[in-house]
């Protein structure tokens, strides 16, 4: 047999006809005993999960989410550190930018002297 905590707070919200009518619904269906349970329920899904806040997203999702992009840029810069050793390697040299898709490459910025930024190459 099932033991019942006893609860001495209450807490009251406001719902719409509608609402009610929605959340009756659910206990039945989930079957769940009542309002008071359901809503109990709820609430400490939502704890549980960590939510997200205003995104709604969980927060053990929002890390794991994070962490993937943490490993693809990881993998990408291991990538940069490679063409940076190569060009390193043959003295800098490198395909002009244009026409090229991809990653920016060390050789295709030139000195601005005016200002001291790089800009890309036109490839001329």
């Amino acid at each position: 047999m099932t033991v019942l905590k006893t609860r001495k707070r209450v807490l009251f919200f406001r719902v719409s006809e509608e609402e009610y009518r929605q959340f009756c619904g659910l206990c039945e269906s989930r079957g769940v005993r009542c309002l008071s349970d359901l809503a109990r329920t709820a609430v400490f899904r939502m704890m549980e999960e960590g939510n997200g806040g205003e995104s709604g997203v969980p927060v053990g999702d929002a890390i794991r989410g994070i962490d993937r992009e943490i490993q693809a840029l990881r993998g990408e810069v291991t990538d940069l550190v490679e063409q940076i050793r190569t060009l390193h390697k043959s003295g800098g040299q490198s395909p002009p930018a244009a026409g090229r898709k991809g990653l920016a490459r060390a050789g295709d910025f030139e000195e601005d002297g005016a200002s001291g930024l790089g800009g890309i190459a036109a490839g001329d």
